[in-house]
């Protein structure tokens, strides 16, 4: 597939995207300027953001090294061209081994840089392409934090009917023509935003245990099976002891440890869509 391929370069457009704004990005005849630091930080916020969508370095490599070698391409390609820079003294990332004066990087220094976005028509042409490349996923993720806020409350919901009202609600905007893209209703996307947001301590797992006892003396041994749903754990804690009895034996069986979700921190989720929504 072509679109892994891009992932990275689709990164670096919608995070020009985000830091420009949206009114001076559509504007095709006005350079903009931006700077540097800021555009690695919104870039590497979405690498750990789309994690589970996308592989953007290899293990070998730092992440942030990736994402200012993407940005170094984009410049070779005139996409962006450095406005001005200045150097101050301080911690350094990923220096390259051609820097002027300093060939191996040995002294520790920051760079500041402005950019300057192409106003050209073709390099905006190749900016709103990348960015479509990421946005059905942008477009799932914003979406499936809105509606945690909506429909979650204090009590533990199961992860897999958790997906299924997400799934549901967004079939259901997707019908009504609210959404811009069908492919964020997809259920692999939303249980990827889901775990994504657990990940980032918004959302937190939840455990609840129940215990079922059957006896042998009903006609023969009882079975009590605690299926856990998709991607979540189950444990068995077996019980130690058993009584015999006349005629009869009482087995008891493994309780079973069912996992639900609860929200963790909605002010912060709440947060973080508005950050999504600015990269689209």
């Amino acid at each position: 597939q072509v679109t892994p391929m891009l992932a990275m370069e689709a990164v670096i457009a919608c995070s020009i995207h985000k830091v420009v704004g949206n009114e001076d990005f559509e504007l095709k005849c006005k350079e903009v300027e931006l700077a540097k630091d800021k555009l690695v930080e919104e870039a590497l916020f979405l690498c750990k953001l789309l994690a589970r969508e996308y592989i953007f370095a290899p293990p070998c490599v730092d992440l942030s090294c990736a994402v200012n070698d993407m940005i170094e391409s984009f410049m070779t390609s005139d996409v962006l061209t450095v406005s001005k820079q200045s150097y101050s003294r301080g911690r350094k990332h990923c220096v390259s081994l051609g820097d002027v004066g300093d060939p191996w990087g040995e002294r520790e220094r920051s760079v500041s840089m402005v950019l300057k976005r192409s106003c050209d028509v073709s390099v905006m042409e190749y900016l709103w392409f990348l960015r479509q490349i990421l946005a059905s996923l942008l477009e799932a993720y914003w979406l499936v934090g809105l509606n945690l806020l909506q429909i979650m409350d204090e009590k533990p919901i199961e992860e897999v009917e958790l997906i299924e009202k997400l799934h549901g609600v967004m079939v259901e905007k997707a019908n009504r023509g609210v959404l811009n893209r069908v492919e964020s209703c997809s259920v692999e996307t939303i249980r990827n935003a889901v775990k994504t947001y657990v990940d980032m301590e918004l959302l937190s797992i939840s455990s609840s245990v129940s215990s079922i006892t059957c006896s042998s003396s009903r006609g023969g041994s009882g079975e009590a099976t605690g299926q856990s749903h998709s991607h979540s754990q189950s444990h068995s804690h077996p019980q130690a002891h058993s009584q015999s009895q006349p005629h009869s034996q009482s087995h008891s069986q493994p309780q079973s440890q069912s996992q639900g979700v609860v929200l963790a921190d909605a002010g912060m989720l709440l947060e973080v869509t508005e950050i999504i929504e600015r990269f689209r």
